[in-house]
């Protein structure tokens, strides 16, 4: 067990997460304590993931929390009737739950979710992701963190050399990530989007970042289309069948938050009869700095 500055932290595996003990965010919200806030940042870049367990936040003190750690990123799904909390602009519900006027609350499904970074089909990617759990079935669904850093680390050297500077087109799938897989879009469609380097630069550790698109099927730019899914595939696999993950079944009042540039994340589904909402923030990062140009300049 280790302490940050004003917090006590108890790691929660050896490659990634932590847990938070002995704080109440609703008070340091309130009293925007900049020694906490800090220090939270700063142990998010040593953990990646933190949880918080036991919190009691309402709507509006999710989202100043959020405004503390930058601008906030509106992650809500385009083109649906979902409704979230009223009056509350960034923060979106998550959910598999059907209001009694027929619309869904919230974005979401009791579908299983492959690993993702949040935002990543955006030119500009979230940073921190929040999530709030407000209701669960009495077994909670797992959600995974795994650590993208040591995915880059302990990939081949050859295979280091062959991603050095190549970009992916991050190309738009609703709900992209969610099992079953809807079929690929046709070629032209998948080579518009955003064009992120698969190696990227955290803006402030300086460390390398395996940046994974979502599926299989994303095109790396100059490669063929059969080119680009051996590639991504190989590269997906390796860090599916890594070991630097960690696992929490969420319980209400959890809060946890995670630096989204250097974590992928997924969760295990539910029976759809069970209801499951979470609260879910994020912060806008930056663009993708390429790792090759930082070795370029060294």
């Amino acid at each position: 067990m280790g302490r940050a500055s004003s917090l006590t932290l108890q790691p929660a595996s050896p490659h990634i997460g932590a847990d938070v003990l002995d704080i109440d965010m609703a008070e340091a919200i309130e009293k925007n304590d900049t020694a906490v806030l800090d220090a939270i940042r700063n142990a998010i870049e040593e953990h990646i993931v933190l949880r918080f367990r036991k919190q009691t936040l309402k709507p509006e003190q999710v989202e100043q929390l959020g405004r503390y750690f930058g601008p906030l990123l509106s992650l809500k799904r385009k083109n649906n009737d979902a409704a979230h909390i009223e009056g509350i602009e960034y923060l979106k519900i998550i959910s598999n739950v059907q209001q009694n006027d027929g619309r869904p609350l919230g974005d979401g499904s009791s579908a299983p979710q492959d690993w993702h970074t949040d935002g990543a089909a955006k030119p500009i990617p979230a940073g921190y992701t929040y999530f709030y759990a407000r209701k669960v079935p009495a077994v909670p669904p797992k959600t995974y963190w795994m650590n993208a850093y040591l995915i880059y680390e302990n990939l081949p050297a050859e295979m280091k050399e062959k991603i050095a500077g190549l970009r992916v087109i991050h190309h738009e799938y609703p709900a992209g990530n969610e099992f079953p897989l809807s079929p690929s879009k046709p070629l032209e469609e998948r080579l518009v989007g955003p064009q992120h380097p698969l190696v990227r630069l955290h803006p402030t550790t300086g460390r390398p970042i395996l940046f994974l698109p979502h599926r299989d099927d994303m095109l790396v730019v100059g490669m063929s289309e059969d080119e680009s899914f051996s590639l991504i595939s190989q590269l997906r696999r390796h860090a599916a069948e890594s070991p630097y993950w960690w696992s929490a079944a969420m319980e209400v009042d959890d809060l946890v938050i995670w630096d989204n540039r250097s974590a992928l994340h997924k969760r295990d589904g539910w029976e759809q009869s069970l209801e499951r909402i979470i609260w879910h923030l994020a912060n806008e990062g930056e663009p993708p700095i390429p790792h090759s140009a930082a070795s370029r300049a060294a």
